[in-house]
């Protein structure tokens, strides 16, 4: 009896620990902190992230800011070699127009296509929200991960 009880209490630790493992490898908490995502994610919002996952248009990931290095959580828009299309003030896309101001059109002018490796980044609340059309396009290298809850 005892020794069936030592075995089934050595069993669960494992598993435990194997489960805290795959977590761990796989999965991060993340805290929004920013209102760039409002109204789907809120400022101090914890959201969770899954790693190496393929992207497709319209995912939610955290990256690293290029600028600053600071992580942040924004859509994923344009992906490599999409067309970038400007129309007086306009960011053409697939999920629809972007409005952009004199510098972010400015930025943007030269870049007729997402670089290999890089991808465009637009936070949901597009009048609050410091993102790809600032920065340009970010490298791929710099998400962390895709937003699986929040």
């Amino acid at each position: 009896m005892m020794y069936t009880i030592s075995r089934q209490l050595t069993f669960f630790l494992l598993a435990s620990i194997a489960v805290l493992f795959f977590c761990l490898r796989f999965f991060n908490v993340y805290q929004v902190r920013e209102n760039s995502m409002e109204p789907l994610l809120l400022n101090g919002q914890k959201i969770i992230a899954v790693r190496n996952r393929t992207l497709h248009r319209g995912d939610i990931v955290v990256f690293e800011n290029p600028e600053d290095n600071r992580l942040v959580v924004k859509r994923f828009l344009l992906s490599p070699g999409d067309p970038v299309t400007i129309r007086n003030g306009i960011l053409i896309t697939p999920d629809g127009n972007v409005p952009l101001t004199v510098r972010q059109s400015h930025l943007l002018s030269n870049l007729e296509f997402i670089p290999d490796n890089m991808f465009f980044a637009l936070g949901d609340n597009i009048f609050n929200s410091h993102d790809s059309r600032d920065y340009g396009p970010v490298t791929i290298n710099n998400i962390k991960g895709k937003v699986l809850l929040f």
